[in-house]
């Protein structure tokens, strides 16, 4: 999917794949991974559906930035 973007000129040429890879899977690691800590720590539940919802936002924006961004 990258390279095809990267092809069609909706992604940026540079971006590297081994860094989007690892960026994408670290933040929803973390998330899933401290979300009993988290939740006591922002007094939230992280594993609502709204907080889900808004994670995955946050996420996509994150990564679409990346790869459309120079």
């Amino acid at each position: 999917m990258l390279r095809r973007g990267q092809e069609e000129g909706v992604f940026r040429r540079d971006a590297e794949l081994n860094q989007l890879y690892v960026t994408a899977t670290g933040v929803g690691y973390f998330y899933l991974a401290n979300r009993y800590t988290l939740s006591a720590l922002l007094a939230m539940d992280m594993l609502s559906e709204e907080a889900r919802r808004a994670r995955l936002a946050h996420i996509t924006d994150v990564v679409l930035s990346y790869l459309t961004h120079k």
